[in-house]
């Protein structure tokens, strides 16, 4: 009888730990063969300005304002990333995994853009990215509503026609035109920031466009005196009085009002800031703490105390036109093309 209980014993222990190791092995399972995210471009014309999705976070819009951004919806009826069917993973991976990306010839327009993040079979996290241009892939389409699918609505458009960036399709979604670009059309905008679909529904500002465009039209005055090297040049302070003198003059042209800020304010050694920048003597230059290029191309910087325990800035600066003096931390090109002037 005491034989016979054990080995029931241990044949109910044995399915125990059977039944365990299958718990195991269903826990371990649940990070494979899984989308983990999936960002989707479709350019297709959408009658409802949606061309972008990022799954399983939200899509992209445009928010209709004047001067406007592309702006960011949270998904509410998304189908949560372990809850995908299989059948659907295993598609959208294969689809994308089958796509071949074609090298971009100068005049294409972007129509598509996948980038998918999943687990494979053994858990680990894959990669993939590809992109193409005028033409969808042959199936295209239903893979679009596969992925509307898991997004929990029909976001994207999977055919048709190709929407391209064009001034009128910047001005129907913006109502921006040509007068506000300074020095420029808003084709010139589209074709100097290289503005195709897949930027104008990430993180585009307008404003900031054409701030951009405006700020490389003043680029050639500005960049001879950028900090490729560091300079000192002797000065008097009679000298330095005559330059901000200067400069503030150049700067009310511009109805900008230069001011110096008062004792408490000064919070940087070697400087004196004015209205939120600071001008310095080059021969102060080796006082200061420098931050050398990073790589080919890179500038000088300054570093900065950040008022903060342990924390600091880094600053650009440019040279006056007699080297004798620099601006420092002002990223206006108005202000720094009064600066450059100085001494003309």
């Amino acid at each position: 009888m005491k034989k016979k209980f054990v080995t029931i014993g241990c044949l109910i222990l044995s399915m125990l730990l059977g039944g365990c190791g299958l718990l195991f092995q269903v826990a371990g399972d649940s990070q494979r063969n899984e989308i983990r995210s999936m960002e989707v471009l479709s350019a297709a014309e959408n009658d409802e300005w949606i061309y972008h999705v990022n799954y399983p976070h939200y899509y992209y819009g445009f928010n209709r304002q004047d001067m406007g951004s592309a702006a960011i919806y949270d998904f509410s009826q998304a189908i949560p990333v372990d809850k995908v069917p299989t059948e659907d993973f295993e598609f959208l991976r294969d689809y994308v995994l089958g796509l071949s990306e074609a090298e971009k010839q100068e005049g294409d327009t972007l129509a598509y853009a996948v980038l998918l993040h999943y687990y494979d079979e053994n858990g680990e996290t894959e990669m993939v990215y590809v992109e193409g241009y005028d033409a969808f892939p042959e199936g295209f389409d239903t893979f679009v509503e596969r992925v509307n699918k898991v997004c929990g609505a029909n976001y994207l458009t999977g055919s048709g026609s190709l929407q391209e960036v064009t001034p009128e399709f910047l001005h129907e979604v913006w109502g921006v035109t040509d007068d506000d670009v300074p020095g420029g059309t808003l084709a010139d905008l589209i074709e100097q920031e290289e503005i195709d679909m897949k930027k104008l529904t990430e993180d585009f500002h307008m404003e900031s466009a054409l701030y951009s465009f405006y700020a490389r039209q003043k680029e050639a005055i500005i960049a001879p005196y950028r900090a490729t090297e560091l300079c000192e040049a002797d000065s008097t302070e009679e000298e330095y009085e005559v330059f901000v003198a200067e400069f503030e003059q150049r700067l009310s042209e511009l109805d900008y009002e230069l001011k110096e800020s008062d004792v408490q304010a000064q919070d940087q050694d070697y400087m004196v800031r004015y209205n939120d920048f600071y001008i310095a003597k080059t021969t102060e230059l080796s006082k200061m703490s420098i931050e050398e290029p990073r790589y080919e191309g890179d500038e000088y910087h300054i570093v900065l105390d950040a008022h903060m325990e342990g924390m600091t800035m880094s600053a650009d600066f440019i040279y006056s036109r007699d080297g004798k003096f620099i601006l420092i931390d002002c990223n206006d090109v108005d202000i720094q093309e009064a600066f450059v002037r100085c001494g003309e």
